[in-house]
């Protein structure tokens, strides 16, 4: 193609103005989209296909979509693989633009020349994801030559096996909505049975059994384990289901004494959209000691399962500390008399008098008073109940009930508006020492902050002492109790001949009151996908990137929420979204013929021909 005289392959600054104004354009007439590089994961090393492939990087660039009306696809196709719908559309990026965003910062790019093909560019104006299936890096858009554009023909992307893991949910759900998926209905289970007394006597003929309860079917193939004639564990192979709250009751019979178990429930929870779930049937099951005098855990295991096809050692992973931090309220005694000076001594009152009645000339009520006499006259006055509503300075007339003679009159003196009491709302839990005590400032400028100290007792605070009532409140005050010490205990796991052999402690932690739950990370060997849906509703938790094969009765456990729950039963695989997922119709029929679940169905070279 000629070139255009006024533009010189040499001359940089028009070459950039060039450039400039391209980007220019596509700025003010394309569409913000969302390219989307391509990483290999595994390949088919027999016909060198890829297999498994994932996208986990995201960069908003802006595009030119040539083609607006229903793309240019050629509808929808009758193949000889099924119905397929092809739509097409071509993107235009700048490329220095791609460069920039995309080229400099991306780790996945399989070419860092151009865009590539079997890269992916999400399309928000219709949320849909769409393929490179060509990239043209020399056609002009305008007959000026060689042009700093990447032209991109795309497709509608049909999903397989790909993995979607960008971080952006909008992207992310897209693989949820139309990869072919399995549902499972779940329901609570029963997660271990816990030994708590051994007993004795106890040989072959020992049995478990659990009350009934309505809606539940409780577990079966239950083994009790018999050591020099006690229980020492409980193990079932079959959690049940059906349960809510409530745990069966354990009874345990045979020849022996004293033994008693209780079931533990699967733990519930909810299930976090795009998080890995893993069955239990090679996971190690774990629990801890419980906290000891100072609220901390000590280095004893309870190995309940050591687990299967460890090559390294698991993240263990103990809850945190479930201390609770201790709450009060405060009174103040606004309004409450606090001292009393004579100022008329009266007539005729006994040597000793208590719970003398008062009157005044303000708003108070219920102020009583002790007083001593000395021929008659008031000699002392102390306060007997404080009543309330009073204010410094206020009249206050002794009644000398029963006799005749002079009434005494006092005014009220001292400082009023301080701290009165502070009533426990709770106590908190696992104080190992009195936890600081703050009261807020005073409303009235000049005043006393008020200060306590807390009085502890089994590890919770039992009352507030208040060791300065401070002065100038005129509402009760808000006071702070300091949290229990928390610190989460940290354990590692120690593998033999891929069981799980050991825990160790290598932190105690702080603040636990009760057992914490321990996780121990899954076992290669567990069945796992990717949460695609959780209906809480309806217990149905349907998941995609399925990897092994799950069972009925097979406990699932979320990587991150820790959810817990039991696989009641479980759908055929969908396949509602038939567009993108024709791979499902072939993977299900096709299992009577060939292990597709395989990379290579027809074995790897020296493979003895089981898959």
């Amino acid at each position: 193609m000629a070139k255009n005289v006024y533009f010189t392959i040499g001359t940089k600054s028009e070459q950039r103005l060039y450039e400039d104004l391209i980007i220019e354009s596509m700025q003010i007439y394309g569409l913000d989209v969302y390219y989307l590089p391509r990483e290999m994961v595994t390949t088919d090393r027999l016909f060198r296909e890829d297999t498994l492939a994932k996208f986990d990087e995201n960069y908003m660039i802006e595009m030119y979509l040539t083609n607006y009306d229903g793309f240019e696809g050629d509808g929808t196709l009758l193949t000889k693989f099924g119905v397929r719908i092809s739509e097409e559309a071509t993107f235009i990026v700048s490329r220095r633009r791609w460069e920039d965003l995309i080229q400099a910062k991306s780790n996945n790019l399989v070419s860092a020349e151009r865009p590539n093909e079997g890269d992916a560019i999400y399309f928000p104006l219709t949320k849909q994801l769409f393929q490179i299936k060509f990239v043209e890096n020399e056609t002009p858009l305008r007959p000026l030559g060689d042009v700093p554009t990447f032209t991109l023909v795309t497709e509608l992307m049909e999903f397989s096996d790909e993995r979607l893991e960008t971080g952006l949910d909008e992207i992310d759900k897209i693989a949820a909505e139309t990869a072919y998926s399995i549902v499972h209905k779940v329901t609570s289970g029963i997660k271990y049975i816990n030994v708590t007394q051994a007993g004795t006597g106890y040989g072959s003929n020992t049995t478990v059994n659990f009350n009934t309860l309505a809606g539940a079917v409780p577990p079966t193939n239950i083994v009790p384990t018999i050591t020099n004639t006690a229980v020492s564990s409980i193990a079932i192979s079959n959690p049940g289901s059906g349960y809510t709250t409530t745990a069966p009751t354990v009874t345990i019979t045979g020849t022996g004494t004293g033994a008693a178990a209780e079931a533990i429930l699967s733990a519930g929870g909810n299930f976090k959209f795009g998080e890995l779930v893993y069955g239990t049937k090679s996971t190690a099951d774990v629990t801890s000691s419980t906290p000891n005098a100072t609220w901390n855990l000590i280095n004893t295991w309870n190995i309940r399962k050591a687990g299967i096809g460890y090559t390294t050692a698991p993240l263990v992973t103990i809850g945190k500390p479930d201390a609770q931090t201790a709450t009060g309220t405060t009174t103040t005694t606004n309004g409450i008399v606090t001292a009393l000076t004579i100022t008329s001594a009266g007539e005729t009152y006994p040597d000793s008098i208590s719970n003398i009645p008062t009157s005044t000339n303000g708003s108070g009520i219920g102020l009583k008073v002790n007083a001593t006499a000395s021929n008659g006259v008031i000699q002392t006055v102390t306060i007997h109940t404080a009543g309330t509503g009073y204010a410094i300075g206020d009249t206050i007339n002794i009644i000398p009930t029963g006799f005749q003679g002079t009434q005494a009159v006092c005014t009220i003196t001292g400082a009023s508006n301080k701290v009165g009491s502070v009533a426990m709302t709770a106590g908190g839990s696992a104080y190992t020492s009195a936890p600081t005590v703050t009261f807020s400032a005073p409303d009235i400028s000049g005043g006393t902050q008020a200060t306590g100290t807390a009085n502890l007792s089994a590890g919770a605070v039992a009352s507030i002492s208040v060791t300065n009532a401070g002065s100038g409140y005129t509402s009760p005050p808000t006071v702070t109790i300091a949290d229990p010490t928390k610190t989460q205990a940290l354990a590692t796991a120690t593998v033999t001949n891929g069981t799980i052999s050991a825990i160790n402690l290598t932190t105690a932690g702080a603040g636990y009151v009760a057992t914490p739950r321990v996780i121990i990370a899954p076992s290669p060997n567990e069945a796992k996908g990717k949460v695609a849906r959780w209906d809480v509703t309806n217990k149905e938790l349907e998941l995609i990137d399925i990897v092994g094969k799950f069972s009925d009765d097979d406990t699932l456990v979320g990587a991150e929420s820790q959810a817990e729950t039991v696989i009641d039963s479980f759908s055929s695989i969908e396949i509602e979204n038939a567009s993108s997922s024709e791979n499902a119709f072939f993977e299900t029929e096709g299992d009577s013929l060939l292990d597709w679940s395989e990379g290579n169905p027809f074995g790897e070279v020296g493979n003895s021909g089981v898959f």
